[in-house]
């Protein structure tokens, strides 16, 4: 039976490119060369002493390829270029350990012939150190026992340690070079927002200053056609006079309407600066209240009109009972009275009218206050961007519209440290900021249920700003 040293002499023979260290004095290696003859072709050369460099290179070369070599010819790897028939294992043993310039030339075979080509040295556990400390590089198979083990896999374990400890550095070098290419993008990033926040506000004012003067000239306009002549007996002889009237009736109506809307305009501006300090959330919320108040007082409004039409067309029976029975010497007076109420309540009745043609362009002009607050960046994308890309949030849900969006924060109690994103198709509501993953899972446990009813989970503000970055409104 084969001792164990020849099963690991084999095995890294055979299967692993390492230099094999042979350090067992019990069991010295000479005990193995018929076995190592029988499977390699051999070089063994049992002592170094008064053999030059080039003499060990020159008996390596005659003892594997059994050809004569010159006196010159002293390099390995053009001797394995001229004899090797690239179909033969070769394995070299020393024993003792040989000069640099031999220990170079053998390692260099074994990276020429990969596989083919392997060294063992039979040395002592001192001289096993100096190899490992000299070659800290160089994959080393220690074979027998000793101290030179023992200091091998300290050593070994030291390399590696220095090996990782430059990884770390190299690793942070780089992490601070990402970090400081990241600030960089981000500083052009937010350059170009403010540009384009300050061409949209110029937009803005722009078209708020032609809307002033048009509504100013409209006034003006209609100040003109105020100023002409009129009497009663123009009004009996020219039927045309009360529906001008009627037309100049409808222009001060759509004035009144166009200052609304301007109005109404101004008041979301003024709003928007003086709560800028507010999260998207918050104002939201405020907004969904606001419109069902709206709505509210809309209601109560169209039953208080109804109930003064109702009470005009009582006036009006009453006037035509009195022009009845009047006596006939006022004639032109009975005749004048019914005209002129006649002529009252189809203005009013005009004006109900103008009213509810212009409900759609109430509408359409609310639609475009919701968009011009959409594209004003009134979502807390800035805010997300200005933080840290490792932090994380709770989001707490994701809706592809602004009406459940609105619906959304209009049922919660609270919206204090909500914030909501907006990326190219969905709206996101978040809440807090945390330093790790783990605070803000263990936050979520810490929340009211109807903040978590619909799948609270820890998000990555990286994740947020990479959907923001890729929305091109903003």
């Amino acid at each position: 039976m084969r001792p164990q040293n020849w099963d690991r002499l084999f095995y890294n023979l055979s299967f692993t490119h390492a230099v094999i260290l042979y350090s067992e004095p019990k069991d010295p290696l000479i005990r193995y060369l018929s076995d190592i003859q029988d499977e390699f072709c051999l070089s063994y050369i049992p002592s170094l002493t008064g053999l030059s460099d080039d003499k060990i290179i020159q008996t390596i070369a005659k003892q594997l390829f059994s050809q004569p070599v010159g006196l010159g010819q002293s390099d390995l790897k053009f001797l394995l270029d001229q004899f090797d028939n690239n179909d033969i294992c070769y394995v070299v043993a020393i024993q003792g350990l040989p000069s640099d310039s031999v220990i170079n030339q053998l390692l260099q075979a074994m990276r020429y012939l990969a596989g083919r080509f392997n060294v063992i040295f039979e040395i002592t556990p001192a001289q096993g150190d100096k190899f490992i400390n000299d070659y800290p590089s160089q994959t080393v198979s220690l074979i027998g026992s000793g101290q030179a083990e023992t200091n091998a896999k300290d050593n070994r374990a030291k390399s590696n340690n220095a090996k990782d400890k430059k990884t770390v550095t190299n690793t942070l070098a780089k992490t601070k070079s990402n970090k400081a290419d990241e600030k960089t993008k981000s500083t052009q990033k937010k350059t170009g927002l403010y540009v384009g926040l300050g061409g949209i506000l110029i937009l803005f004012c722009g078209a708020l200053f032609w809307l002033l003067n048009k509504a100013e000239t409209k006034d003006q306009a209609n100040a003109k056609a105020e100023i002409q002549p009129s009497s009663q007996a123009e009004q009996v002889d020219n039927p045309s006079i009360p529906q001008q009237n009627a037309g100049t009736a409808k222009q001060q109506i759509d004035a009144i309407e166009n200052k609304a809307i301007i109005q109404e305009n101004m008041d979301f501006v003024d709003k928007a600066t003086a709560e800028k300090d507010m999260t998207a959330a918050e104002f939201f919320a405020r907004q969904a209240k606001n419109q069902t108040s709206e709505k509210a007082d809309k209601i109560q409004s169209d039953a208080n009109g109804q109930s003064v039409t109702e009470a005009g067309d009582a006036d009006d029976k009453t006037a035509d009972n009195l022009v009845s029975g009047s006596n006939s010497d006022s004639e032109l007076t009975q005749t004048d009275k019914p005209e002129q109420v006649q002529s009252e309540h189809s203005e009013t009745n005009h004006q109900a009218n103008g009213n509810q043609a212009n409900e759609p362009e109430l509408a359409e002009s609310a639609l475009n206050q919701d968009e011009t607050q959409a594209d004003s960046g009134y979502y807390d994308n800035l805010w997300f961007k200005a933080q840290k890309a490792d932090a994380y949030v709770i989001q707490l849900t994701l809706v592809s519209s602004q009406k459940v969006l609105d619906e959304y924060l209009a049922s919660l109690k609270t919206t204090e440290k909500l914030n909501i994103y907006m990326s190219e198709k969905y709206f996101g509501v978040t809440y807090g900021i945390y330093a790790t993953q783990q605070q803000a899972i263990k936050a979520i446990t810490q929340l009211p249920e109807e903040l978590t009813r619909e799948g609270a989970f820890a998000k990555s503000v990286a994740a947020i700003q990479k959907l923001i970055s890729d929305k091109t409104e903003f």
